[in-house]
């Protein structure tokens, strides 16, 4: 029954999910069209993606500790006592992030220079105007993320992913009707009030499961046990997030725009990571720690491997697509306004480098969580410490000699050695937990996406038409070739998902009867 619900619960975010990166594509788009890639565009994309990421930083990574903890007062005493934590939790974050809001307000030259250190006063104006409007989102972020734990414990996912939706369309609608008139700070408000659109309907979900009070019931103790065992979590978070800045800030130097193109290239990457991460990763984290609690293990590493396995059957196609058809891709979606010839090719280069990492960004992030449930924060923040160092140093380094793709390649370079020291540790952490069982399978798969790799370069010099009908065609022939491939090579995926297939015809067919 809890695989069911856990692919159910998988489908449904990720179809949510992808609706909300379709949504992203459509603002990006008129991004590139209605604003291009200049100055503004620039403090847009540094202000609003360095102090969301501070935000993440800080209260995501709470969130993630007090979901096991949430869990396990459940478990021990009933949801009152567990949801009058919450609420002793609420009384102390929202003054702290209140205080954080008026600490990056008063103190937004001095973070403005800190990460464009290569802007003239002008420009650095443009930036701190940006950062002082942001710096309220800390408010309704931090409630908002707080309160979805309640959501999440009860395996009610769909209003935790809103917040992309609530960006997406208020960035849209900016972008067709105020832009123009009002230029890039009205992009900066629509980014702050989707976080307060998503506070508010948290806030209404929500109250059918928590009854919300503002008494100073403080549990000292359980406060404490939530910052010792968030503190390394927010470390390795941190470490992961300062990665993104590293590359903004080294991305400002290298010219005016540049930081403009590596967001577009980089919201490609999120379009399969962020797909990947943000449905499997949710799902299977609830789970975990359920699991956890009732010292299931051998169900979290059957799960763990499993579920890795499908992951990875999924995302090779889509990384063979990229390889091939990614200029394609790229023309469709950015090239109809601003942008020249030569910022699509940038673009397009930059996404390699970040191909190359999707299958280790999104492992990695499973294994963080596995980890995270197993109430093991240090080992993910000593990874994540391990990941900066690596990037930055090759961030620096590489993008002397190649440019911004440096960056990018620095970035799935450090996720590759990140992944496989989580890898290590997780095995020492859950006895019998290994990939090797499944090596055949990885062989199948990596076999089958390398023919369907040379069959597409092969096809893309004589099917000449316009960037659609080449996505299309490739697409086709990608799907058909991976499949047959594997279908001949007996993989257990392919199987799995056509039991899984039939049991849900079978399922719909008898409701008809």
């Amino acid at each position: 029954m809890k695989k069911r619900t856990i692919v159910k619960s998988t489908i449904l975010i990720s179809l949510f999910t992808i609706f909300i990166k379709l949504l992203g594509l459509i603002k990006q788009t008129l991004m590139a069209s209605f604003c291009g890639a200049s100055l503004s565009t620039d403090a847009f994309y540094i202000s609003t993606g360095v102090i969301g990421q501070i935000i993440m930083i800080l209260f995501s990574s709470l969130s993630v500790t007090l979901l096991t903890m949430y869990n396990e007062e459940k478990a021990k005493s009933g949801d009152e006592k567990a949801n009058k934590f919450i609420n002793t939790v609420l009384n102390v974050l929202l003054p702290v992030s209140l205080i954080c809001a008026f600490i990056f307000y008063f103190a937004s030259p001095l973070v403005a220079k800190f990460l464009a250190p290569s802007y003239s006063p002008s420009e650095l104006k443009i930036l701190t105007d940006y950062i002082k409007i942001v710096s309220i989102a800390f408010v309704p972020w931090c409630y908002y993320l707080t309160l979805n734990v309640v959501l999440e414990s009860n395996k009610i996912f769909l209003p935790g992913r809103f917040q992309g939706f609530f960006q997406n369309i208020f960035l849209i609608v900016v972008i067709l009707f105020f832009f123009n008139s009002l230029g890039a700070v009205s992009l900066v408000y629509a980014f702050l009030f989707s976080g307060v659109a998503e506070a508010v309907l948290i806030t209404i979900i929500a109250r059918k499961e928590i009854k919300l009070t503002f008494k100073n019931n403080f549990d000292k103790e359980k406060l404490k046990k939530l910052l010792i065992l968030s503190v390394p979590l927010i470390i390795g978070n941190a470490t992961s997030e300062i990665n993104d800045i590293i590359d903004k800030q080294i991305a400002t130097g290298i010219g005016v725009g540049t930081t403009s193109l590596l967001t577009y290239s980089g919201t490609l990457n999120e379009i399969i990571t962020g797909v990947v991460l943000s449905s499997i990763s949710i799902v299977l984290f609830s789970h975990f720690s359920t699991w956890v609690s009732e010292n299931k293990i051998d169900l979290l590493k059957n799960n763990l491997v499993k579920y890795i396995t499908v992951i990875i059957f999924f995302i090779l196609p889509v990384m063979v697509i990229f390889i091939t058809n990614g200029d394609n891709i790229i023309s469709l979606i950015y090239g109809h306004g601003s942008l020249s010839t030569g910022d699509l090719e940038k673009i397009y280069v930059m996404l390699i480098g970040y191909v190359l990492g999707f299958i280790f960004q999104a492992t990695r992030n499973i294994f963080a969580k596995a980890l995270y449930a197993l109430q093991d924060t240090k080992t993910p923040m000593y990874n994540g410490i391990i990941c900066v160092v690596i990037n930055a140093t090759l961030s620096i380094w590489l993008s002397k000699y190649f440019g911004v793709i440096g960056i990018t390649i620095s970035t799935s370079i450090a996720m590759v050695i990140g992944t496989i020291i989580l890898y290590i540790a997780l095995k020492k952490k859950i006895p019998g937990f290994s990939f090797y069982k499944e090596k055949n399978e990885y062989f199948k798969l990596l076999f089958a996406s390398t023919i369907t790799l040379i069959i597409l370069f092969v096809c893309k010099q004589y099917v000449v038409a316009n960037n659609f009908i080449n996505l299309f065609v490739s697409a086709f022939i990608c799907i058909i070739c991976y499949i047959l491939i594997l279908i001949l090579l007996h993989s257990k995926n392919i199987s799995y998902i056509f039991s899984l297939l039939k049991s849900k015809l079978y399922k719909t067919k008898n409701k008809n009867i």
